[in-house]
């Protein structure tokens, strides 16, 4: 069992603790009881408090100061410094007795034996010897022979002993305890501290880990974006290529005066280029927003037009009579991670058109509106299709749910952007609608 100290080490808080057992002992000293035929009153409740000094006393001049405000008791025909040196040179011994066994007994139990036995010690080895000595010193009580004088006093100090014996064993029994519940309490805390510890690092391992599957699943919908890049770059250059070949043709009819044909012609040509130019431009400005690799950092976008440029992507991917509704109300910029928001959109459009998939021809809907209220802005994905279980609710943005068959998804999606739209201090949720499913984002504007 380790040693606990409760008293601080430091030299003025040793000074006060001494002196508060010093003046205790004083105290506990004036209630004496005479020993009939010896001079003084020898057998008192001094020793009650010495000895519990032991276990909150660290430095040696502490002992010092107990036994000198004790001795202030001894009666006048006793000697101050016989009851000084008895008690100071005592305390000393009993008190590294005390230090050195205590770390090598183990056990309560055993702890308490050898207090008891070092209480005996404390009286019938070291106490009543010294008291007999200094006293022939002084030249007090000279009359009695040593082992006269010391059966005189082992005899008379039994109720001082049985006392001593029953409160200050007591007093040690919690005090082990005190030192057993301090210690537990000690390494709850290291051990508080090292799970703490244990969790951050979790956390970080855990952050990490998420960030990582945000990258996997952005690098998993850059097929999905290469492919729509493909197919919808390929129309502007088309209109490029058709203005290029009507201006080359031109070029062979070109007279002193060109006919009115001709700047028609040299007009749409013209206008095929500007367009097809300005359709590759957008293509690769909405392109740019996928494809920022710097720290990701809160700026002011336009929610619409980021639905407008993943929608962008997503059109070859639409079954050719799906009816895409956008009812955009939100005025107002929102702060954002703009490449994080794209991949919330990306993931959940994805969903929406899988499940229009699914459904009949005529029927195929996408609902997407926008709009604010009490300083936050709300985005709604509605499509037709089947929809989901009540008991499945809950649980569509756990990682790797899915109801998708095996092969169709990994269930990473929503989970993914229910990360991020937390991140975001917003909300995701999901909710069945009469004739499909509807997903419900909000952001808070400031």
């Amino acid at each position: 069992m380790k040693l606990y100290k409760f008293s601080a080490i430091s030299l003025q808080n040793q000074f006060y603790q001494a002196i508060f057992f010093g003046v205790i002992t004083l105290l506990l000293a004036y209630i004496q009881i005479n020993i009939p035929g010896v001079d003084s009153a020898i057998s008192n409740l001094m020793e009650l408090g010495i000895v519990i000094s032991i276990l909150h006393t660290r430095k040696t001049y502490a002992f010092l100061i107990i036994s000198g405000i004790s001795a202030l008791a001894t009666p006048a025909s006793g000697s101050y410094l016989s009851t000084f040196f008895t008690h100071l040179i005592s305390v000393y011994i009993i008190w590294q007795l005390y230090l050195f066994f205590y770390q090598r007994i183990k056990g309560k139990l055993n702890l308490s034996i050898f207090w008891i036995v070092m209480i005996f010690i404390y009286y019938f080895v070291l106490i009543i010897p010294l008291l007999i000595i200094t006293n022939y010193i002084f030249g007090l009580n000279t009359e009695h022979t040593f082992f006269v004088f010391y059966s005189h006093i082992s005899r008379s100090i039994s109720s001082e002993l049985i006392i001593t014996l029953f409160f200050t064993t007591l007093y040690f029994v919690q005090y082990l305890l005190r030192v057993e519940l301090r210690t537990h309490k000690n390494k709850l805390e290291e051990l508080v501290a090292l799970r703490t510890k244990e969790l951050t690092s979790a956390m970080a391992e855990l952050k990490s880990a998420q960030q990582q599957l945000i990258q996997s699943e952005k690098m998993a919908s850059l097929g999905t974006l290469i492919a729509g890049i493909a197919h919808e770059i390929n129309n502007p250059l088309n209109y490029i290529s058709g203005g290029i070949s009507l201006i080359t043709e031109l070029q062979h009819e070109i007279k002193p005066e060109p006919t009115r044909g001709f700047y028609e012609q040299m007009n749409m040509g013209t206008h095929m280029i500007k367009d097809g130019l300005y359709k590759a431009t957008h293509i690769v400005k909405s392109l740019m927003t996928f494809s920022y690799k710097g720290k990701p950092k809160i700026s002011v976008a336009d929610l619409n037009e980021i639905i407008e440029n993943t929608l962008l992507f997503f059109n070859h991917k639409f079954p050719s009579d799906t009816i895409i509704e956008k009812d955009f109300h939100l005025q107002v910029p929102v702060p954002m991670f703009v490449d994080k928001i794209h991949q919330v959109f990306i993931n959940v459009i994805e969903n929406a058109i899988y499940e229009l998939k699914q459904v009949a021809d005529k029927d195929r809907k996408l609902i997407i509106t926008t709009s604010s209220k009490d300083n936050i802005a709300l985005v709604t994905f509605t499509n037709i299709g089947n929809s989901i279980p009540e008991e499945k609710i809950r649980n569509v943005f756990d990682p790797f749910y899915t109801t998708k068959p095996p092969g169709q998804g990994i269930g990473l999606g929503l989970s993914i952007a229910y990360s991020i739209i937390q991140e975001h201090n917003g909300n995701i949720y999901l909710e069945n609608t009469n004739s499909g499913v509807c997903v419900s984002i909000v952001l808070p504007i400031q």
